[in-house]
């Protein structure tokens, strides 16, 4: 029920607010899912970005909640959905670090697919993304994270 009311919040936030571009300079704002946390993106160039998150994953009741700081390199395709909207697609590679009070610290490669809707009225973007991630530390394992965000751009 919260997350209906977040998008909405920031919508209504928003509303007034002079129009701003979405795929350029830098944006702030959370993800929910798993993992759940605050992230930027920024972008490089009119195709590319550079995104980074803080996080926080919980996996069970004996790991506990572990700690994410991973950034990623993001390529975005403007024409994969035709619409009047702008609905990137964007995919990327990465690295990130996890850390837990009852866990080793542990880094693994990380690759993200997603979509992005850049509304062309609000300075928001609101974003679904699937990251599959290769743990590297302190044993070799595979973990899937998704989760859907909104971010604001600073004009």
């Amino acid at each position: 029920m919260r997350k209906p009311v977040l998008v909405l919040i920031f919508y209504a936030a928003s509303l007034g607010m002079s129009a701003r571009a979405q795929d350029k300079g830098l944006g702030a704002g959370v993800i929910i899912g798993d993992p759940t946390g605050v992230g930027i993106k920024v972008w490089t160039s009119s195709s590319n970005a550079v995104q980074f998150a803080v996080a926080w994953q919980s996996r069970d009741q004996f790991l506990g909640t572990r700690v994410r700081f991973g950034g990623e390199y993001l390529w975005h395709s403007f024409d994969a959905i035709r619409s009047n909207e702008r609905f990137p697609v964007f995919y990327g590679i990465g690295g990130e670090l996890l850390s837990g009070r009852s866990v080793d610290p542990t880094v693994g490669i990380q690759g993200v697919l997603g979509i992005d809707w850049l509304s062309r009225e609000t300075p928001f973007d609101i974003f679904l993304q699937v990251s599959p991630v290769l743990l590297l530390t302190p044993s070799t394992n595979i973990e899937l994270g998704a989760g859907i965000g909104m971010r604001y751009f600073f004009g």
